[in-house]
């Protein structure tokens, strides 16, 4: 008997899209056939690599990827945040986008070294990709048959086409980001008539995917994925690890949530320290920067965050003073809680040291902290203080 097979649905987002060379990574070596693959923006790049078959050219291009090799920047460009759209740049590139938009010629340049039309054309594995049309606008879906010869590129460079970018136009269009009319094209491979879905999305935050009449396999991160224009190597390899690990997740091969371990192991641990300490446990851990991707033991996440946790209460302790600490529990006190948010709202970490004071004090329930106020911060506060409260750290897994 044949195994089922399974369109692939890739999400825009720029540079966070090698986030879905790891989970076709992941794909390929759990044996899973895929007979479709379509995309918004990068998704549309990404899923025609998927249907040239080609992984080791995809991943080639991207470990290789500059910001030189996808924009034509002046010689005197100096950008202050690795992620060139970051707010922090946004003099550069309002200066930039005003003598009519940033050359994305490199960019192209790239594609059709990297990319082969014919082989996507003539492929098994159909494929597709989603635009938006400023002349009409109006959602286009396009499938290959209905992309003329030689004009793929043209295609992808359309859906790939960011507000501040130059104009890509063909075919008497002018066309924006595809992300703008369908960001994660489930429903495109839907009416196709294809009912094995696997979407693997990178817009980031809880976005609902409609599953009506489908079998989706939705992968994601619990957490941003970073700069849609950061093309930093080590945030690179950071999220094309997770996209990775999270498509393990998505297929019952591993466990977690903010962090990954053996199923076996994490279901011990959640009978062990409970679910919901557990979870907050793992927040805390990535508000103190422990690295999430890779694989964890219970013994190594926990000695790790123990090992954060006692570096927290250093750094906390030398910038008490200098963060007036007193004075912001007496804003608590007197429910002042916007001045609060401002003054914390630069460094997670001496947040959660400021809540593990306040828990320490058994001052907490003296009032009522708006959540929103805290968010996980103050789950990851509770973990911890319930850690050191039933001197757990050093306790073995049983």
């Amino acid at each position: 008997m044949q195994p089922e097979r399974f369109a692939l649905a890739l999400a825009g987002g720029g540079a966070k899209g090698i986030y879905q060379i790891g989970a076709w990574e992941a794909l390929r070596d759990l044996g899973v056939p895929l007979c479709a693959a379509v995309g918004a923006s990068i998704g549309s790049l990404n899923a025609a690599f998927v249907a040239q078959g080609d992984y080791e050219a995809a991943l080639g291009m991207w470990q290789a990827i500059t910001v030189e090799q996808c924009l034509n920047l002046p010689d005197d460009t100096e950008f202050k945040k690795p992620d060139v759209l970051s707010p922090k740049n946004l003099d550069v590139m309002v200066d930039i986008v005003r003598k009519r938009g940033l050359d994305t010629s490199p960019f192209r340049a790239t594609i059709e070294r990297v990319l082969d039309e014919a082989a996507v054309m003539g492929s098994e594995i159909d494929y597709g990709l989603v635009l938006y049309s400023l002349t009409d606008l109006e959602t286009v879906e396009v499938w290959r048959e209905s992309i003329h010869p030689g004009l793929l590129v043209d295609y992808i460079m359309g859906s790939t086409r960011y507000p501040g970018l130059k104009s890509v136009g063909f075919g008497g269009r002018t066309y924006l980001d595809g992300g703008f009319g369908d960001n994660l094209p489930v429903a495109m491979l839907r009416r196709r008539g294809y009912r094995n879905i696997i979407a693997v999305d990178i817009r980031g935050g809880d976005k609902p995917v409609e599953s009506d009449n489908i079998r989706l396999a939705h992968i994601r991160n619990r957490l941003d994925l970073g700069g849609a224009f950061d093309l930093t190597p080590s945030s690179l390899e950071t999220n094309r690890r997770l996209g990775r690990l999270d498509t393990l997740v998505t297929f019952g091969r591993i466990d977690g949530d903010y962090y990954y371990f053996a199923r076996d192991e994490y279901r011990a641990m959640k009978r062990f320290y409970t679910y919901d300490l557990l979870l907050g446990l793992q927040q805390a851990a990535q508000i103190l920067g422990l690295p999430r991707d890779r694989m964890l033991t219970c013994d190594t996440f926990i000695a790790a965050l123990e090992t954060a946790r006692r570096q927290l209460y250093l750094d906390y302790e030398k910038r008490r003073t200098a963060m007036n600490v007193d004075s912001l529990i007496s804003l608590l006190l007197k429910g002042r809680f916007r001045t609060l948010s401002t003054a914390l709202e630069a460094d997670p970490r001496m947040k959660l040291g400021l809540l593990l004071e306040l828990l320490d004090r058994d001052q907490v329930g003296w009032f009522n902290i708006p959540m929103k106020l805290f968010g996980s911060e103050r789950a990851a506060a509770e973990a911890i203080h319930t850690m050191d409260g039933r001197q757990m750290w050093h306790k073995p897994l049983q």
